[in-house]
């Protein structure tokens, strides 16, 4: 029998902007990041070029010197000696942002002073990664999937490659270099070594999955992948944008900022990328069995505990240095570890906030709380009764409403501390980073309960959660210092701070770790 004709003029306007914005997002991504390869291309070309002359080093001093006089951008002779992405940074900005004191152009003046191996291994890496910028950004474009599946393959095995071969130079590099001599040394040399690691982990375990046909987690470890090869383009992004923004500040300063949120805007970029890739796939009529949920549910008895007591641990952490004695100068190992100028800082901001820290330590006891119960709620068995997802609707509420007065407080602390400087050093970033990545997973969170979207649900209160750690975690993060143990010189310039400001977000990876495994993938068709 015929089908009875659909209505185009119903359904052709949703079709057409649902193609167009698509289209508009896959033009966008790949414009960005391809335009990058090529400017890291570029920078490997440079430092190749400069092997056996003896004029690269004179003429990065002249640069430098003719920056600092404040000379005009288009009389300093940049180009013969500096990479296309330092010239555009400059065009954005200042020659003294770029090229003067306090900026990158130091590392780029040591990377002259390399012998000449140590500057073949950082231009492969740096070619080798461009590569992968502008291979990888085509492989989470659908329709290509759809359309070339053989050259897909193709250039994902020679993604893969390049991107191995990319973190091994980066390893001989980092092996190679002192501390003292990698930009911002300690922190920047502590970030690249999570970079690197990170980015092999999820490579293999990307292969892994391809290898037993398992497509959806296939997708969202090279989504996570990518994202931390990503960090190189966003860097320099932050870099141009942080400088536009706050013209008054050295390009050294903006980096104390940059150094914080480099990491997790990296996991954001490759956790956007999976959602994009599950919006545009079908959902299956049963989400897919993987032995690896099995074990989970299995294993509850095992790991609940142990998140149970981070929870408790960030929930005493929370009652104790932002209620009861409120600021870094209630702790001996801030002390130790932190600049006596930000210890200052932040217990002058926390100390008479009343208000603001009533709220704060009340909303994130009743995340924390949430969060408890949902697990026992949502984890122990993949499919609940009427009774059970009633619960989780009302706990997701609650964790909504109390993950938003929380993001609110942290971003109006981040306000109150500032821009960032050596004196302050990252000054209101930490608390503007942990209140911009707990909002819109708390909205999320509350969207999918009012909804009945009970697969996300789970992931997002995941990412509420964890997102709500952060800010308490610092102080846990402070003993793990401790423990590993800084040199005096670099807690002096405030390594220590940087590093635990930074580190409790990266907790955030085990909720992407989640997002994998979880029902919301399973559920979906890859494409």
């Amino acid at each position: 029998m015929k089908q009875p004709a659909r209505s185009l003029s119903r359904l052709a306007p949703q079709g057409l902007w649902r193609g167009r914005i698509k289209a508009l997002l896959a033009t966008l991504m790949i414009s960005v990041f391809v335009f990058y390869g090529f400017l890291a291309m570029d920078v490997s070309r440079t430092l190749l070029s400069s092997i056996g002359s003896d004029r690269v080093m004179a003429d990065s001093i002249r640069v430098r010197e003719m920056a600092e006089a404040g000379v005009a951008l288009d009389k300093i002779p940049a180009t013969t000696v500096s990479p296309a992405w330092m010239t555009l940074m400059a065009s954005a900005t200042s020659g003294r942002y770029t090229y003067g004191r306090d900026s990158v152009w130091d590392t780029e003046m040591y990377y002259v002073s390399m012998p000449s191996s140590h500057r073949i291994i950082l231009s492969a890496h740096m070619a080798l990664g461009g590569l992968c910028m502008a291979l990888g950004v085509f492989q989470f474009w659908p329709a290509f999937r759809r359309r070339r599946p053989l050259l897909h393959r193709r250039m994902g095995m020679v993604y893969a490659v390049s991107a191995q071969v990319s973190m091994l130079f980066a390893f001989g590099y980092l092996l190679l270099t002192p501390v003292a001599s990698i930009y911002s040394t300690l922190v920047f040399a502590v970030g690249l070594w999570i970079l690197a690691i990170s980015v092999t982990v999820s490579l293999w375990m990307s292969i892994y999955h391809i290898l037993r046909r398992e497509i959806a987690q296939h997708q969202v470890w090279m989504a996570m992948n990518f994202g931390f090869l990503l960090t190189a383009p966003l860097l320099r992004y932050d870099w141009i944008l942080m400088g536009m923004a706050f013209p008054a500040l050295s390009q050294g300063e903006v980096n104390l900022s940059v150094m914080v949120f480099l990491i997790p805007q990296s996991f954001l970029v490759g956790y956007g990328l999976l959602c994009m890739n599950r919006w545009l796939q079908k959902d299956r009529r049963e989400a897919q069995t993987l032995p690896v949920t099995a074990r989970m549910r299995q294993w509850f008895p095992l790991w609940s505990p142990v998140v149970l007591l981070m929870l408790l641990g960030a929930a005493v952490s929370t009652v104790r240095y932002f209620w009861l004695t409120p600021g870094m100068a209630a702790s001996a190992l801030a002390q130790a570890l932190v600049p006596a100028g930000v210890v200052a800082l932040d217990t002058q901001l926390l100390a008479p906030a009343v208000v603001a820290r009533a709220l704060f330590t009340l909303s994130a006891l009743l995340v924390f709380a949430a969060a408890a119960g949902f697990l026992f709620t949502a984890f122990r068995t993949e499919h609940t009764d009427a009774r059970q997802l009633a619960r989780m609707k009302t706990l997701g509420l609650v964790m909504a409403l109390a993950g938003v007065i929380n993001a609110l407080v942290q971003l109006h602390w981040g306000y109150a501390l500032g821009a960032p400087s050596h004196a302050r050093l990252s000054g209101g970033t930490f608390y503007v980073l942990n209140g911009l990545i707990l909002l819109p997973f708390a909205i999320a969170s509350g969207w999918a309960a009012l909804t009945g979207r009970h697969a996300l649900l789970r992931e997002w209160v995941i990412f509420t959660a964890l997102a709500a750690m952060a800010t308490p975690s610092f102080y846990s993060s402070l003993v793990m210092l401790k423990l590993v143990g800084i040199p005096a010189v670099y807690v002096a310039a405030g390594h220590g701070y940087m590093l635990a400001a930074s580190s409790g977000s990266i907790a955030l990876l085990l909720g992407f770790g989640y997002s994998a495994y979880g029902s919301a993938t399973r559920a979906k068709v890859p494409a």
